[in-house]
């Protein structure tokens, strides 16, 4: 083992145990603040799917506590959604070049960041008939930039926040479609032929320090303002948002990603949405966005 693979190795363990700090405090933001600094240390392309199978176990701890809250009637068209733009993002993924899958992550992150911030109004609860509507729309969103960017969260939960429900129930449904979100990218890159032996073995890796991370974050947080954390997380994120906006790649980066981008779609990724029609509804859950 190199040097340089024990420094790399090193990094990615710091990043997702913060990222899963950040996101145990304030409730949301693993896979922004894991996206807005794994490009850092690591090829994007591959930041992206390592995060996906990252996610997976924190997902399911957080759809085993909040199984409760399970709300079929919104959740199963949200999941309807998902499933429809899915491959089209994934296929987004797989034919961006390194250059603009840097810049659409920074703007994902950038935009996301923003929402956050936003304060949040009273809302009155819709008829059943649009809530349905708008939450195959928001799980139609979802599924296009989780599978492009693997940033899911913020249009399911902007439809949550409208409902009026409880945090339980808010917790319950954007957790539960992240979750499934999250298994059908993972499917989809597995039948793209997009992961790798290298991408599970960094995950295999990062994972045990994102689950620490996240009960490390559970004890820190008794003793940290969860306003005043979300603050300075977010300037952090907006300052990344725009390092990656403006300078898309770096210019090494950029070279490789211009053979990356020329090489032949998997046959496996176009028939991705013949694969996902399939695919049958899971229970599940999440831990913010």
């Amino acid at each position: 083992m190199t040097p340089e693979l024990v420094i790399e190795l090193a990094a990615i363990a710091a990043i997702v145990l913060v990222a899963g700090v950040a996101h145990s405090i304030i409730g949301f933001g693993f896979g922004i603040i894991a996206l807005a600094f794994l490009p850092m240390v690591i090829d994007v392309r591959m930041a992206h799917i390592m995060l996906s199978l990252t996610s997976l176990p924190m997902l399911l701890m957080a759809a085993w506590a909040y199984r409760k809250g399970i709300d079929w009637p919104s959740l199963v068209p949200a999941l309807m959604g998902a499933a429809l733009l899915m491959p089209i993002g994934l296929m987004a993924f797989s034919w961006m070049s390194m250059d603009w899958l840097v810049r659409g992550t920074g703007l994902a992150i950038l935009a996301t960041t923003l929402n956050g911030l936003r304060k949040k109004k009273t809302v009155h609860k819709p008829s059943a008939h649009a809530s349905q509507l708008a939450s195959f729309f928001a799980g139609a969103l979802s599924g296009f930039l989780g599978g492009a960017v693997s940033i899911a969260g913020p249009p399911v939960a902007t439809f949550a926040l409208n409902q009026g429900w409880n945090a339980d129930r808010f917790k319950s449904f954007v957790t539960q479609c992240i979750l499934v979100i999250c298994i059908y990218k993972v499917s989809g890159l597995a039948l793209g032929g997009l992961i790798q032996t290298s991408d599970m073995t960094t995950a295999i890796w990062a994972t045990p320090f994102t689950l620490v991370g996240i009960q490390l974050g559970a004890w820190v947080s008794k003793f940290i303002d969860p306003d005043r954390f979300k603050a300075i997380v977010a300037v952090v994120l907006l300052a990344v948002a725009c390092l990656f906006l403006l300078r898309g790649s770096p210019a090494k980066e950029t070279k490789q990603s211009s053979s990356d981008a020329n090489v032949s779609v998997s046959p496996g990724l176009t028939a991705l949405p013949a694969a996902f029609a399939p695919i049958a509804i899971v229970d599940s859950a999440h831990i913010g966005l």
